[in-house]
C-alpha cells in the first residue's frame, strides 16, 4: 500500500494510504495522466550527433546529452507544455502547478504562458521570503492560473488550491511523487478530483524511470491513471476525468477513455 506520510507529516499515522482517506473524504480522487511522449530523435541528432551512433544503449556521456536535450533544448517539449496549460486553463483546472528539471526551460515556458495572457508566476530556489509567501497567497485565493517552479522551488509547497499539475522533470523519488500527488489531493472548495499529467518521455532510461514511477501510481486503488502517446489523448484524458467527478450525476458510470 502506498503511505502518505510524505504528504501529511504528523497530522497522519504513518500506515494509512492515501486511497483510505479518499474513501474517508478527507482528500479526492486523483487522476494521473502518462503521457508517454515521442522524442523527436531527428531533432536529438542535431543537437547531439553521437547519439545517432547508441540510440538504444547509450553510455553516461550520452545520457547527459539526452538528460541536457530533453530538459533544456527541446523546444517541441516545452510547447507541448504550453499546449497543455491551454487544455486546463479552458477546462477550470487552475491554479496548476507545472513542475521543470531546470530553471532556463522554466524560465521560457513562465514567459510564454505569461505572453499568452494567463496569470502565471514563476518560482525557483532563489524565490524566497516574502515574495514566495505573496504568489502562494495569490494561488490559495485562486488568482493564480499556473505556477511555473523547477525541483528546486518545488520543495515544501503548500497550496491545498491546486487543481492540476505539470510534471515535467522526470525522476523516479517515491517519496517526491507522494509528495506531488499528495498536494493535489487535499480537499479545497468545489474541487471533486486532482490532475497530475507525467511526462513520461521515451527514450531509454528515461522511459524506464516513467515505469517506475507508474507502478507507484498504481499502488493506490483509488488513483486511476492513463496512458497516452499525443495531446490529443492528453485532452481526451483530461476531459473524461472532468465529466466522470461532474457534479451533473451521470447516467451510467463513464469507463476510461481508450489509450491513445
Amino acid at each position: 500500500t502506498m503511505h502518505i506520510y510524505a504528504v501529511m507529516g504528523e497530522l497522519l499515522p504513518r500506515d494509512v494510504p492515501s486511497s483510505e482517506l479518499i474513501r474517508k473524504g478527507f482528500a479526492v480522487p486523483a487522476v494521473i495522466i502518462m503521457y508517454k511522449r515521442k522524442v523527436n530523435m531527428r531533432l536529438l541528432s542535431l543537437f547531439h550527433p553521437i547519439i545517432a551512433k547508441h540510440p538504444n544503449v547509450p553510455s553516461i556521456r550520452e545520457y547527459q546529452e539526452i538528460k541536457k536535450f530533453l530538459y533544456t533544448e527541446d523546444g517541441d517539449r516545452l510547447m507541448d507544455g504550453v499546449k497543455i496549460a491551454g487544455i486546463l486553463k479552458e477546462r477550470g483546472l487552475v491554479p496548476s502547478l507545472f513542475i521543470m528539471k531546470e530553471k532556463k526551460p522554466a524560465e521560457l515556458l513562465a514567459d510564454k504562458l505569461q505572453g499568452i495572457g494567463y496569470r502565471t508566476y514563476l518560482v525557483t530556489g532563489i524565490v524566497r521570503g516574502e515574495e514566495r509567501k505573496k504568489i502562494f497567497e495569490l494561488a490559495r485565493n485562486e488568482l493564480v492560473d499556473f505556477i511555473v517552479t523547477t525541483v528546486v522551488g518545488d520543495e515544501g509547497l503548500d497550496i491545498p488550491a491546486l487543481r492540476s499539475e505539470v510534471i515535467m522533470s522526470g525522476g523516479i523519488s517515491s517519496t517526491r511523487f507522494l509528495q506531488r500527488v499528495g498536494r493535489v489531493v487535499r480537499p479545497w472548495k468545489d474541487k471533486r478530483f486532482g490532475l497530475v499529467i507525467d511526462f513520461a518521455d521515451q527514450i531509454w532510461f528515461f522511459s524506464l524511470q516513467a515505469q517506475l514511477r507508474l507502478k507507484i501510481y498504481g499502488l493506490e486503488s483509488a488513483w486511476t491513471v492513463i496512458e497516452t502517446e499525443n495531446i490529443r489523448g492528453v485532452r481526451n484524458a483530461v476531459d473524461w476525468a472532468v465529466q466522470k467527478f461532474s457534479v451533473v450525476p451521470q447516467t451510467a458510470s463513464q469507463p476510461v477513455p481508450d489509450q491513445q
